[in-house]
């Protein structure tokens, strides 16, 4: 599995959150903190000074924690050198917001420990499954939730539910990535005919060369288990059209000649790989036995 999304989520911002939803809420004598024109500044240190201030009076006030807590959550996706300190915080904030009764926040707090959790890596899987289910128990279900559920659940090794959720996640949005995702769930499935039709599909459809590159990758995979060595060829040559200095197109190429048994080609690719990384491992072990 590529995990392409987490780059997505952390570089291109595609959380989304209902921030709406707490601005509607946020009424009376609190809205003179305008909490509003801070959050649509960006203005996080702000706002969490604020809440701050104020918890020191209402230390369980369910929406100054929420305030807080997300804060803390959109500070970790810029701030790379206190990320992990950032999200811890942004945890533990937003479950005490959950022990408050008061809260009618419960789907969306659910949905962003889901997100942190997920951030902070695969030892924490279980519990991005555990607040994302709950999101949506809660009845909130964000642009990401089936996407990161597919993702943990991979990750846990439950390629049942993983497909399930990816299957949900391209209901929700057909994209290049979701085409993908489902496309290499079947694969791990072995389930070729299906992993070849998503792929192909996701190949049309993505526009992200990272994306592309990827599925070319798992058709060369598909390709070479079917022993179809010419379409193999076809998609590691094309990588290599794009990008020459990929060590592994250039490797693979070599076991596609290899099995055609052209062993000065596959040499030649194998030597090219270990051109460009001299520490590849499989080249190596093809190249010097």
């Amino acid at each position: 599995m590529l995990f392409i999304f987490i780059c997505l989520l952390c570089a291109a911002g595609y959380f989304f959150l209902p921030f709406n939803k707490i601005i509607r809420f946020f009424s009376g004598k609190e809205n003179e903190i305008n909490l509003n024109k801070l959050w649509n500044n960006k203005n996080y240190d702000e706002i969490i000074r604020i809440c701050n201030e104020k918890l020191l009076q209402y230390p369980l006030h369910p929406l100054y924690l929420t305030y807080k807590g997300f804060s803390y959550f959109y500070k970790a996706k810029t701030d790379t050198q206190e990320t992990e300190d950032l999200l811890t915080e942004s945890i533990l904030v937003l479950r005490k917001a959950k022990l408050s009764e008061k809260s009618h926040l419960e789907g969306e707090i659910d949905y962003v420990l889901g997100l942190a959790y997920f951030l902070k890596g695969k030892y924490y899987y279980d519990l991005t499954v555990k607040y994302m289910l709950a999101s949506l128990e809660n009845n909130y279900t964000g642009i990401d939730t089936y996407r990161c559920l597919g993702l943990a659940y991979g990750g846990l090794g439950d390629s049942r539910k993983e497909l399930d959720f990816f299957l949900k996640a391209l209901e929700q949005e057909e994209t290049g990535y979701a085409l993908l995702s489902v496309g290499e769930a079947y694969l791990k499935k072995s389930d070729y005919e299906k992993a070849e039709e998503y792929l192909l599909r996701a190949l049309n459809k993505a526009d992200e060369p990272e994306i592309i590159v990827q599925c070319r990758f798992k058709l060369g995979e598909i390709y070479m288990e079917k022993k179809d060595y010419f379409k193999a060829e076809e998609q590691y040559k094309e990588i290599i059209r794009v990008n020459e200095a990929s060590a592994n197109a250039h490797f693979y190429l070599g076991e596609v000649y290899y099995n055609l048994n052209d062993r000065v080609k596959a040499r030649s690719e194998w030597r090219e790989a270990l051109r460009i990384d001299p520490s590849h491992y499989g080249a190596k072990l093809r190249y010097y036995r």
